[in-house]
């Protein structure tokens, strides 16, 4: 076993999950998902690794042998234990999981789950969404990462316009964004990106396919860069040729919906309210039922994050909060259109961090 040691921001952010142990009467956080992981000990996702947050010691993160490492090199505020070959996590909670402790879990596998309840805990609740809330706050080292990412999914997205022409293979346009993105610096996406054109393009997650594109249809590309491990998200709409009437119209609602949107998003609005006014514009003018998808998504650590903005969202925008905001419509026998911008939330306002121009025909 052996240790790396640091400053903050790790200090920082195991004092946070200390006292949400503290809250629950709990004194060991046990997590596989990669985003905590890296959160609280700077360690890059690593297959099979399991985080074992303690109140009495120094965060402790159990790695495969092949991963030592990796993780001695990178982790912070953490001690490294090293499974021997063949053996994996679940073989090592008896050990490391005292019978009378009392556990909070964030995601973790069934088998650990199971093996925890073997062990008659004296307390085991999960806590997957207070884990969540603590890395909601974003630090301005995180917000610049997010940021980075944002730039480079803009990059993708125009990288991805330049080929985007009458024969062009969906695939071969969603290679050109990932290409130019690599190049720019992601190490990768935390999503595949989406390219859906013509008919398909109602679809709102599609992959792409070999799929050749034609005049006259409707399009869209979304992409989502990792900077960091920090993830970018933007999707532009597109049109080859010239808008028929009924295309024009689903377009001007779309961007009248993320104007709407962004004149009402600040701290302190709930984000079913925010869903709703977007779902209402709809509504009245006649396209209501063809908004299937949320309205956005807090952009954070290898994927999305609080607060969602969608139907049930029970979430409250929070100064800080960076968004993705994504209004689209999917009418059969027009086309989809999806216009997705990033903000970041103030105490009075929705600040742009996305800047890509809406480029809507293109010849």
């Amino acid at each position: 076993m052996r240790m790396r040691m640091n400053d903050n921001p790790y200090k920082n952010r195991l004092s946070r999950v200390l006292q949400m142990l503290e809250s629950y009467g709990a004194e060991m956080l046990i997590s596989e998902r990669s985003a905590d992981i890296h959160y609280f000990t700077g360690c890059p996702p690593l297959r099979g690794a399991v985080l074992v947050i303690r109140t009495n010691d120094n965060p402790l993160l159990v790695v495969p042998s092949y991963s030592v490492e990796e993780a001695i090199a990178s982790a912070r505020e953490t001690e490294v234990l090293s499974l021997t070959p063949g053996e994996f996590p679940v073989n090592r909670i008896p050990v490391i999981v005292p019978r009378d402790v009392k556990v909070l879990t964030g995601q973790i596998s069934l088998s650990i789950r199971k093996e925890l309840e073997n062990l008659r805990l004296a307390f085991l609740k999960e806590a997957e969404q207070p884990l969540l809330s603590i890395q909601r706050r974003k630090e301005e080292n995180e917000i610049e990462k997010i940021m980075a990412a944002v730039r480079i999914a803009e990059i993708g997205i125009q990288a991805a316009s330049r080929v985007w022409r009458v024969a062009a293979r969906e695939l071969d346009i969603a290679a050109e964004a990932d290409y130019a993105m690599r190049k720019a610096g992601s190490e990768g996406q935390w999503f595949a990106t989406h390219v859906a054109t013509g008919k398909r393009s109602i679809y709102p997650d599609a992959a792409p396919t070999r799929r050749r594109l034609e005049s006259g249809e409707m399009g869209f590309i979304d992409v989502g860069p990792l900077f960091d491990h920090y993830t970018g998200d933007l999707t532009r709409s597109f049109l080859l040729g010239r808008s028929s009437p009924e295309q024009m119209e689903l377009l001007t609602l779309v961007r009248t919906a993320l104007q709407l949107t962004v004149e009402v998003a600040r701290a302190g609005v709930s984000a079913i309210d925010l869903y709703n006014s977007v779902a209402d514009f709809f509504f009245q003018n006649g396209k209501g039922d063809f908004f299937p998808t949320h309205l956005g998504h807090g952009l954070g650590l290898l994927g999305p994050c609080p607060p969602v903005i969608d139907l049930g969202s029970e979430d409250i925008l929070e100064s800080g909060d960076i968004i993705a905001l994504e209004p689209g419509l999917y009418v059969p026998g027009i086309g989809g259109c999806r216009m997705e911008d990033i903000f970041r939330i103030t105490d009075d306002r929705c600040e742009p961090i996305s800047s890509l121009e809406h480029l809507w025909e293109i010849d």
